[in-house]
């Protein structure tokens, strides 16, 4: 049951970062000489972060799979990456900064209410 609450804090933390990134991830294109345009933050945003969430989801479901979490964050990178390219029309130069600042913004959103959902769903008294 625990491994259930861990993986529906996994979904809603990703829900929020789409939702709440995709408006930074716009505000943040400008400055890298990018279109800003929420709905396609958020079509770049679940194009790319789906692998990661899901590898999270199932590491949180089984253990064993540890090592598919990593991979998938690495094919997050790239996908976001690429899509800042052909989506955002993001210069070359540029790309790998965008990239970087996006994504931890982003990662962070998702940590910080992925602490929250489970502290509310796991630990709180029963």
């Amino acid at each position: 049951l625990q491994s259930l609450f861990v993986a529906l804090s996994n979904m809603i933390a990703y829900a929020t970062a789409v939702l709440a990134g995709s408006y930074l991830v716009a505000k943040l294109a400008a400055p890298f000489q990018s279109k800003s345009d929420r709905p396609l933050a958020m079509k770049l945003i679940l194009l790319s972060f789906t692998p990661f969430f899901l590898a999270l989801a199932a590491h949180a479901l089984i253990p064993r799979v540890r090592y598919l979490g990593l991979a998938a964050l690495v094919y997050t990178v790239f996908l976001f990456g690429k899509g800042l390219q052909a989506l955002f029309e993001t210069p070359s130069p540029k790309v790998a900064g965008f990239t970087f600042i996006s994504f931890f913004i982003l990662l962070g959103i998702a940590w910080v209410i992925n602490l929250l959902v489970s502290g509310l769903l796991i630990y709180s008294p029963q």
